[in-house]
């Protein structure tokens, strides 16, 4: 079992709601418990086959009801052309947008600024800048920027959020390469701080991660065309 624990802990959500919901859950939840010797955040009955999505750690990976056999990878129904795995991942991925500490943000208005955007940025990243060059393309948006330095970083971080004009100085240094000159000034930068322990409790492993005002996120950058379709609504939204 020990073996195949890092297969089937390898597919990484930022959250899970929990769901117990009858006795035959509560039994599977149990003894996934006793099997991985962790309690399980949510155990849910799949339509086919007598699977059971289990989530553990913030993995997900299916069971039968017996716990005996583990399946890791994704359910794909052909006839609907559905990747319900997928599905799932991006379900259980949002981040309500009311639960984001804004005020620790740098906010960065382009254009009229009618939609929104959290990016949880590096200013060491180059990732992070290209996706700053397709935000600053698509204009009509307001982004509120969580630095999230690295060791290597911090001090250029602590220099853009403690400057006169914080989002002048981010723009500046993100879009052309400028870096603020001078000492920065004397301000309370426990938001860089506060940025990481975000980080963490969404699950970020790397940046940029951009979060949607419907709670959807996007790991990695994206180009204005690809930014551009996510921000338009749907048609009938």
């Amino acid at each position: 079992m020990k073996r195949i624990l890092p297969l089937v802990l390898s597919f990484t959500l930022f959250c899970s709601v929990p769901s117990f919901a009858s006795p035959e859950s509560n039994a599977v939840s149990r003894s996934v418990e006793k099997t991985f010797q962790k309690k399980p955040e949510s155990v849910k009955k799949m339509p086919m086959m007598n699977l059971w999505e289990v989530i553990v750690n913030k993995k997900i990976f299916y069971v039968d009801s017996s716990v005996r056999y583990v399946f890791a990878g994704h359910i794909l129904d052909t006839k609907k052309n559905r990747d319900l795995t997928q599905e799932r991942l991006a379900e259980l991925s949002k981040i309500p947008w009311e639960t984001l500490p804004l005020q620790d943000a740098i906010k960065v208005v382009y254009g009229k600024g009618e939609r929104r955007l959290a990016v949880i940025t590096d200013t060491r990243c180059t990732y992070c800048r290209l996706l700053e060059q397709s935000i600053r393309q698509v204009e009509n948006v307001t982004v509120y920027n969580f630095l999230h330095p690295t060791p290597m970083s911090r001090a250029l971080s602590r220099k853009i959020f403690c400057a006169e004009n914080p989002p002048k100085a981010f723009q500046d240094y993100m879009l052309e390469g400028k870096e603020p000159t001078g000492e920065a000034r004397k301000c309370d930068a426990s938001a860089l701080d506060r940025n990481l322990a975000l980080g963490r409790r969404l699950g970020v492993a790397g940046t940029p991660v951009i979060i949607f005002s419907d709670g959807t996120t996007q790991a990695g950058s994206l180009t204005p065309g690809d930014l551009q379709a996510r921000l338009t609504p749907k048609h009938g939204e």
